[in-house]
């Protein structure tokens, strides 16, 4: 930038400290999230509701992170599924983003993350309980080691994910005899 002074022209350094650069590619996602769904309920995964409820609420990854207390990056990984929300060490930053969306804990998680945060053990527990059935009979009908489940239902070793489908989805409920909340 420069001015005219005294016949002569004077310039001055200009700095930028902050430019906020909406990218059209980011603009494009946005348009196609809010055209193949209406709510963020219509949404199957975890990282497209996380997208759609931030956009919905006019915030970038860095606003949300900053609220959040952690960097862009872990935010980041949440949205594009990038790590497993059933680990402990991310239910705080659920509680944090169900309280900052305004929605119940619960609409951020699918059946095995919602199987983790209530607590595998008592979740077990409940499942065996309905059935009628003592550990090891339960065991026997999930066709594993009695002391295996004892261990799952204690929380000294946490089911897999993979596990979980195999015993407890939805889908599966019908070859065995096992009962889903």
């Amino acid at each position: 930038m420069g001015r005219m002074v005294n016949n002569g022209f004077q310039y001055s350094i200009m700095r930028v400290l902050k430019l906020n650069i909406s990218r059209p590619a980011k603009t494009r996602d946005v348009m196609q999230l809010y055209q193949k769904y209406n709510s963020y309920m219509d949404i199957d995964n975890v990282a497209d509701r996380l997208k759609w409820l931030r956009q919905h609420k006019g915030l970038k990854q860095e606003d949300v992170a900053e609220m959040l207390g952690v960097t862009r990056k872990i935010y980041g990984k949440l949205e594009w599924g990038k790590c497993d929300l059933a680990d402990k060490e991310y239910f705080s930053l659920l509680d944090k983003l169900a309280q900052l969306y305004d929605v119940p804990v619960t609409d951020l998680l699918d059946d095995y993350t919602q199987f983790m945060y209530k607590g595998q053990g008592r979740c077990l527990a409940e499942y065996r309980k309905l059935t009628g059935l003592n550990k090891k009979e339960f065991a026997e009908s999930l066709n594993i080691e009695v002391t295996k489940y004892r261990k799952w239902e204690r929380e000294t070793i946490l089911m897999t994910r993979k596990g979980w489908e195999k015993y407890f989805n939805k889908s599966n409920v019908g070859k065995k005899n096992i009962i889903i909340h």
